[in-house]
């Protein structure tokens, strides 16, 4: 795809550098000043400090460190006095002389505040304590947070330790406004102030992160999977609130910036290792530390699984530095659920489930960052990220249906004696899951005098590829028990806080016993191959220029193109195990596939009944042994593959303008302007018209037989569903485009007191499964009121939102580190279903041809629409104190909390799913010299999963409230190392899903419960 600059982009990009050529008119430097420069140091950690403030005391000039912790500034000759300032740490002031048209230097450094005692005494740290690690950390994301030009939110890799080996989503889900989605234990999304996650923009030092993961109804998502950003290349993370004018637009929530580590920051190489084990307290089987036995070969391993993490820096000269990165760390999960399904009429159980889930997951990284300064003002910078993780996964499944005109109640549940009840054993969605992601980023600036230029490109590619057959399974086996007489006893009282029976037994229509946990007695029906593979491309380019002139106002212009380019296919096969023989014939027993060994150590459900599963890779055996045993679903099997198979490409170009004005003796920042963007998507999706397998005539008609019959096409059941089915057979062209202006005010009130206004037009791009083409036709031959064509509407405009921010921010170094903030959001062009008749002008606007004219003038179309509106009002509430107060032992204390609170109203606000309310997090750390310890609570009250729809009483599905704790301790041995410990969900807290309306009994309403473990990590960390 090329890029693409419409003309109105160019014309504001003319207008840009017109505007800024003109301010070298009036922004002359002037002459016979004089120029100070220097690094800004950190005394403590050893690290040149970023984005540090050194001013000349009693005038407005000012200037601000660079990655490199350099400044420069240009003074009046004579004699000034600098002031050098971070948040958290000292301040120095120092006199300098400086002659006309000459350059002094001066270094400052800076030590990291310990407590601020009732005397205001200042402690220096040792470099490698526990203690200052900490400290210094959060000096580094409150200075960023606080010099910034909008609202957002910074924090350090090491100011929340270890917790998470390596995924961002541990430390930034205590961000007030950040919800994280987890699977299992792993987070793999983000979402900001109630927003979906897939409108929460991710990039690594501002570019575009390629991500392959799919969303949990199978299809591509624009949400960044984050799996692909580990801890070990990590400086810091930026939650950007409200947009400038130089940031995409595409952030309605909010978005997350990753910035990588630079080994600018350091005087001096450092290289820090840990060596590490994890564990998950449900891995453990009846041997304790013994390897246990999987479902799969691969998935026998022990409890306790290595690690590695390593991180160098090397400043090699004034001129060059790099780091290298890396890691790699294997998890050995268990898990345990159980789900049930009631009759929202009788509210008797209909359904229950049990799973035995198993994931052996491995993560391994390496990073490699570099920095060149050319000459004077002008560097490179490079860095590429590898990410591979592999996940081998296997669920074992047993559910019942107790059948139609089942009885029961709150305690139990009777299947008819007509014995329409089935059990059914199968091992859905196994597979061996590879994803890879290569993030390559460029970077290059100039600086002369009071201009300044910035260019980057990044390539970013992301791929996931799931294998079963070609790695010994299938990726699902169904058996199952028909027509039997289940009955459920003790709803509640097995497995804690879920309706699964605690006793189950079955009969048959004879009453006959039937033990329904020998899975020797369960008839293999069908299996099933998917190896799939999903791929993601993003290139990346942007370019501003940038000047500044007198009076504090500084103009800046540039572009930007971004392409996406996704990809998704899939080789679906379905195998009948031997169609036309009996259900005794095709018995599990007769073909030896159970797997004792395995079965004797999975997880119980039922007290005094062990399940005996099978095994896939036997089952597999028998295939390669006798594959006449298995007889290929030709016409599913095509149809299968055909249907999730989608592409999409996207090209994004934007053009900005962007003033930033500084007055009242910098005081008063304001940052404004308007950025363009243009979206142009080319889709091609599935097509299923079901028309194409009846006759035609050759004016296009259907052949009717004398009763008035369609004709079906002559051909095999595969060759008319090749005629049905067409690969990528739908396709889309569209294009939008919008102006978004912003603008960002902060007032400093005191030297720690500022507050902050912004608004900002924001957007949200449709999901790609709302814009990838699909269509889908019904049969011409059902009655009209079925007579439907579903259609993707890959024209949807995007949502936009027009948001006001206000925030306090309190700085004090002894009074504590505070915001409140209040935001509102309103947000047009929501996505809402609506089925319309099939009229000429609708059909020309979905790309819908008809073989002859009039075709579809029976049919409705269903689809998406833009429709409706809604408004978020949330309040943002945090609050970070050190207890000094409480004398020698407080000073080590830190209490932290914050707390965000939503409210949704507006037509379409029961549009909203998977929406938190609420989030509150609070932690308590103690942090001496040689040890120290951290808890954190997050806490998520539950929440609605689907839209509401139109009936207010209609059952809908929730989650629970879930409050996780997290811990850390580490204790140091020597100077340079130390053991440290950490735990994730500590109290092993459930999810568990509910399913109610208005007149749903309180025993009907929970559905599913499942139980994921706690993780902990135990290692060894050095500092050289």
């Amino acid at each position: 795809m090329l890029p693409y600059l419409p003309a109105v982009l160019r014309r504001l990009l003319a207008v840009g550098a017109l505007l800024v050529a003109l301010s070298t008119l009036v922004g002359a430097e002037h002459p016979g000043t004089g120029e100070v420069r220097g690094r800004v140091f950190n005394v403590s950690s050893g690290r040149n400090l970023n984005n540090a403030r050194v001013s000349v005391k009693g005038t407005s000039i000012e200037a601000f460190t660079d990655e490199s912790g350099e400044y420069r500034l240009q003074v009046p000759p004579g004699e000034v006095e600098l002031v050098a300032q971070y948040t958290g740490l000292g301040t120095q002031t120092v006199r300098v002389t400086v002659a006309s048209a000459a350059t002094a230097r001066h270094d400052f450094e800076l030590d990291t505040r310990t407590a601020v005692t009732k005397q205001g005494d200042v402690a220096v740290l040792d470099a490698f304590s526990v203690e200052e690690r900490r400290l210094s950390a959060q000096a580094v994301a409150l200075n960023e947070q606080r010099y910034a030009p909008n609202i957002k939110n910074v924090v350090t890799a090491d100011e929340f330790g270890d917790i998470g080996e390596g995924n961002i989503a541990e430390f930034v889900k205590f961000i007030p406004g950040v919800s994280a989605d987890y699977s299992a234990n792993e987070g793999i999304g983000i979402s900001i102030r109630g927003l979906p996650g897939a409108s929460t923009l991710v990039t690594v030092d501002g570019a575009d992160v390629a991500s392959a993961a799919m969303a949990p109804d199978g299809n591509p998502t624009r949400a960044v999977g984050l799996e692909a950003l580990r801890l070990n290349n990590i400086s810091r993370v930026e939650v950007t609130k409200v947009p400038t004018p130089d940031l995409p637009a595409n952030a309605m929530g909010g978005s997350v910036n990753v910035i990588s580590r630079n080994a600018f920051e350091r005087r001096k190489p450092q290289l820090t290792a840990r060596v590490f084990t994890t564990f998950n307290s449900r891995s453990f089987g009846t041997t304790e530390l013994d390897q246990r036995t999987g479902s799969r070969p691969e998935l026998s391993a022990r409890p306790l699984q290595p690690g590695l993490r390593f991180a160098y820096e090397l400043p090699v000269n004034k001129s060059f530095a790099f780091t290298v990165s890396g890691g790699s760390a294997v998890r050995n999960y268990q898990y345990r659920g159980a789900s049930t399904r009631w009759n929202e009429s009788t509210y008797v159980l209909s359904g229950a489930e049990i799973s035995a889930q198993e994931q052996l997951y491995r993560a391994t990284d390496i990073a490699v960052g570099g920095q060149w300064r050319i000459g004077e003002g002008q560097g490179l910078r490079a860095s590429v990220l590898y990410v591979d993780n592999v996940s081998y996964i296997s669920r074992n499944r047993l559910n019942f249906e107790f059948g139609g005109g089942a009885t029961g109640g709150a305690n139990l549940v009777q299947g008819a004696a007509a014995a329409s009840g089935l059990a059914e054993m199968g091992n859905p969605a196994t597979a061996q899951s590879n994803s890879r992601t290569v993030q390559e980023n460029l970077g290059y600036y100039l600086e002369r005098g009071l201009w300044k230029l910035e260019a980057d490109g990044s390539v970013s590619q992301s791929r996931t590829a799931r294998r079963d057959v070609d790695q010994g399974f299938f990726n699902r086996v169904d058996l199952d028990i028909s027509n039997i007489v289940l009955r459920g006893e003790g709803l509640y009282a097995g497995l804690p806080k879920s309706p699964l029976p605690r006793t189950m037994t079955a009969t048959d229509r004879a009453g006959v016993p039937i033990d329904v946990f020998d899975g020797g007695l369960y008839s293999l029906s069908r299996v099933v191959s998917r190896p799939s593979d999903s791929s993601e491309r993003k290139i990346g380019f942007k370019a501003k220029l940038s000047r500044e002139f007198g009076h504090g106002l500084r103009l800046m212009t540039g572009v930007q193109y971004s392409s996406q380019e996704r990809d998704y296919r899939e080789q679906f096969k379905r195998w009948d195990f031997r169609p036309g023989t009996t259900p005794e014939v095709r018995q599990a027993r007769n073909y030896n596939v159970l797997q004792p060994a395995y079965s004797a150590t999975a997880q119980n459900y039922f007290p005094g009944h062990q399940v005996q599963w099978v095994s896939l890779a036997k089952i597999y055996d028998i295939y390669r042994e006798h594959p006449d045993y298995f007889v290929l679903n030709e016409a599913n099997s095509y149809s299968g593959s055909v249907r999730p198979s989608k592409r999409l490409q996207e090209a994004i170009s934007a053009g900005f303008l962007r003033a930033d004005w500084r007055a009242l003796e910098n005081r008063l920042w304001l940052v404004g302007g308007v950025r363009f963007e243009h979206t142009l998507d080319q889709g091609e999706g599935p097509l299923d018209d079901i028309g194409a397998t009846f006759v035609r005539d050759a004016s296009g008609n259907f052949v009717r037989s004398p009763t008035g019959a369609l004709t079906l096409v002559p051909g095999t059941a595969l060759e008319r569903t090749k005629l049905r089915y067409v690969y990528r057979g739908a396709h889309a062209r569209k294009t939008y485009q919008d102006y978004y202006p912003s603008l960002n005010s902060t007032f400093n009130i005191t030297d720690n007191f500022l507050v902050r206004a912004a608004y900002a037009r924001t957007l949200g791009r449709p999901d790609l499964r709302e814009i990838i083409p699909g269509l889908t036709i019904a049969d011409p031959s059902v009655p009209i009121d079925r007579r439907i064509i579903t259609v993707v509407n890959s024209g949807l405009k995007p949502w936009t939102a027009d948001g006001v921010d206000l925030s306090l921010e309190s700085y004090h170094p002894k009074w504590g580190i505070g915001t409140i903030g209040v935001f509102e959001k309103q947000i047009k062009n929501f996505f809402g279903g609506v089925r319309v008749p099939a009229t000429p002008d609708r059909l020309d606007l979905y790309q819908i041809p008809e073989a002859v004219p009039g075709e579809f003038s029976t049919y409705d179309i269903v689809t998406k629409e833009n429709v409706g509106d809604a408004r978020i009002r949330g309040v943002e509430l945090s609050y970070k104190q050190s207890l000094f107060f409480l004398g020698r032992w407080g000073e080590s204390l830190q209490v932290f909390g914050n707390m965000t609170a939503l409210k949704l109203s507006g037509t379409n606000a029961a549009d909203f799913s998977r929406y938190s309310p609420r989030i509150y997090n609070w932690g308590i750390s103690f942090a001496r010299p040689k040890y120290s310890a951290r808890m954190n609570w997050h806490q998520r009250p539950g929440r609605r999963q689907d839209p509401a729809g139109d009936d207010p009483t209609a059952p809908a599905n929730w989650s629970n409230s879930r409050t996780v704790v997290s811990a850390e301790v580490e204790y140091r041995i020597t100077r340079r190392l130390s053991l440290y410990g950490t735990a994730n969900n500590l109290t092993d807290t459930p999810e568990i899903g509910y399913r109610y309306g208005s007149r749903t009994p309180d025993y009907a309403r929970t559905t599913g419960l499942n139980v994921y473990g706690t993780d902990f990590t135990l290692g060894v960390r050095g500092t050289f």
